[in-house]
Parts: C-alpha cells; sequence; structure tokens
C-alpha cells in the first residue's frame, strides 16, 4: 500500500482513523504539493470515508478537496460493487462531484476555468507511486494551457463570479480572437439574474 508520513489513531472495531500526507507532482505538469489523506472506519455504520485535500506548492492554487465513503454493509465483497458518494471543494466552494467504483469525476470550474477533469480519474492505493492518481489532474493543470484561455471552452454563464479565483483567471488570459462581438455582447457572459450592480465591479476592477 501507500506510505508516507502516516499516523494511525484508534483500532479497528473501535473507529479508526488513518492519517497520511506526500509530497507529488502530476505527471506531464509543473503542478506539485502537498497531498493530505484521511480514512476513517465507523463501525458502528460500516461507512469508510476517505478525504484527500491538494496544497499547491507556494499556494499556485486554491486548495482541492474530495471526499467519498463506502458503506460497508451494502458491499458483495468487491470494491466496485460499493455504494459510494462524493463531494468536493476549491478554496472551500462546493464543487460538482460524482463516482463511480473508483473512478472520480470533480468540476470546480465555475471558481477557474479548466478546473475540470476532462474524463474520470481511477484512484489507487496499491503501489508508492499511486499517491500522483490522488491529485485532480484538472485540464488546467495541463502545460500547454500556458495561461491561456480558449473564449469558446469557457462555460461563462456557469461561472459564480463572487468567488473566481483571479490569481489564476483574468480577462487579459482569454483569448478573445474568434469572437463575434456584433453577436455576443459583453452582457452575455453573465448570468441573467445578475443585475448592473453585479456586473459593473466586475468589468470596471478586472478589464
Amino acid at each position: 500500500g501507500l506510505a508516507g508520513g502516516c499516523s494511525c489513531d484508534g483500532t479497528l472495531g473501535n473507529g479508526l482513523s488513518i492519517d497520511c500526507k506526500f509530497e507529488e507532482c502530476l505527471e506531464g505538469s509543473l503542478v506539485c504539493g502537498t497531498v493530505g489523506l484521511n480514512v476513517t472506519v465507523d463501525d458502528s455504520t460500516g461507512l469508510v470515508k476517505t478525504t484527500v485535500c491538494m496544497d499547491t506548492a507556494l499556494d499556485q492554487y486554491e486548495e482541492i478537496c474530495f471526499s467519498y465513503q463506502f458503506d460497508m454493509t451494502r458491499a458483495s465483497g468487491n470494491v466496485f460493487d460499493m455504494e459510494n458518494s462524493c463531494t468536493a471543494s476549491y478554496g472551500n466552494n462546493p464543487c460538482s462531484c460524482t463516482m463511480e467504483a473508483m473512478c472520480l469525476a470533480i468540476d470546480c470550474s465555475a471558481y477557474l476555468p479548466g478546473a475540470k477533469m476532462d474524463t474520470c480519474q481511477a484512484l489507487a492505493f496499491e503501489l508508492p507511486e499511486d499517491a500522483a492518481s490522488l491529485m485532480p489532474r484538472f485540464a488546467i493543470f495541463n502545460d500547454s494551457i500556458d495561461g491561456i484561455f480558449n473564449f469558446e471552452n469557457i462555460d461563462w454563464l456557469n461561472l459564480d463570479w463572487q468567488n473566481i479565483d483571479w490569481n489564476n483567471f483574468d480577462f487579459g488570459q482569454v483569448d478573445w480572437t474568434n469572437v463575434d462581438w456584433a453577436s455576443t455582447p459583453w452582457g452575455s457572459l453573465f448570468n441573467n439574474d445578475m443585475t448592473q450592480v453585479d456586473v459593473c465591479p466586475i468589468l470596471t476592477g478586472r478589464v
């Protein structure tokens, strides 16, 4: 199994909690950081909860966390058949999270375009190098993006403007080359429920 600065509290049968920390870098990316892993076994309910949080080096990005739990009482003996659910966050703001068997998909692009997985990510715990599988492989971590956002790839109406990660996103980083402004007014980039009072501070402060 994985090994790395782990501590164990409690015992099986009376509640068990395991905490580990790893220093890892994403393969094919310059993003590195500390991955914290906590596994808690609740013997009274049969629930096994796993929580993972990633702090990137030099706080390059907001803290990314995800949690999931298995109900061991409903398991057939195969981990892939266990019922599970998951939650995720980016800088303490909730993200979309789905999980099927041990394949996780997180979407935090409401706070930072590209902060989502293109496909679900398989989690592994067998080998030392598997620790890297606990780091969300967001599209924005791909070196090829190089800090540039294509206008067409941003889900503008999904952005949470009150909680945008302005340290990693700016209008000046957007490639506006192919935008047809005749049919794409600035107002169309914002949610319909946003008023001038909401939009003006964003435009005056960031454009």
